[in-house]
């Protein structure tokens, strides 16, 4: 249910982008076809990545990636004996 949420909240920001993205076509710009894909591509990729993202970021590992590349500390959760966390990696 989080997911679907999440998801739900996110994915109507690309609506703006994509009417905007007709505009050139519909004024009869040259390449207006290719402002149009190109848009609609970027808005497919945007919506596919933030899905998987939000699907996978419950996973405890995928938290303790996105904490060492923000630079964050993680919450303890039995971390004393995890080597990723602790920093006891041999």
């Amino acid at each position: 249910m989080r997911d679907a949420a999440i998801t739900s909240m996110m994915a109507p920001k690309e609506l703006a982008a994509a009417v905007l993205a007709t505009l050139p076509l519909e004024a009869g710009v040259i390449g207006g076809e290719i402002i149009r894909d190109v848009t609609y591509v970027v808005i497919l990729v945007s919506i596919s990545l933030t899905d998987v993202l939000v699907m996978i970021y419950p996973n405890r590992l995928s938290q303790i990636i996105y904490a060492r590349i923000l630079n964050k500390a993680v919450h303890p959760k039995n971390n004393e004996n995890n080597p990723l966390i602790s920093g006891n990696i041999k």
